[in-house]
């Protein structure tokens, strides 16, 4: 799968999941707390189908980067409506 992708694209990926993760841990270790920990286990364990909407909606602005990337790539045709 990743020989499919430029190099170009994967690496504009890979630096994204990075930001990702970065953004994620600084959050966590700001605001690590007993309550939160507890409620991070819960997330964990949820399907992302069961998950509130306000849950969801974190979830797809890191999707909606994704597409922003691959949009850019020119290597995938979204419809204006996804």
């Amino acid at each position: 799968m990743t020989n499919q992708l430029p190099s170009t694209i994967r690496e504009k990926l890979a630096e994204l999941e990075h930001i990702q993760w970065a953004h994620w841990t600084a959050y966590m270790l700001d605001n690590l707390t007993l309550e939160n920990i507890e409620r991070w286990r819960q997330q964990i364990n949820t399907h992302y189908s069961e998950l509130s909407e306000t849950e969801k909606d974190s979830d797809r602005k890191w999707a909606d980067r994704v597409l922003e990337i691959l949009k850019d790539s020119s290597c995938v045709h979204l419809n204006s409506n996804e």
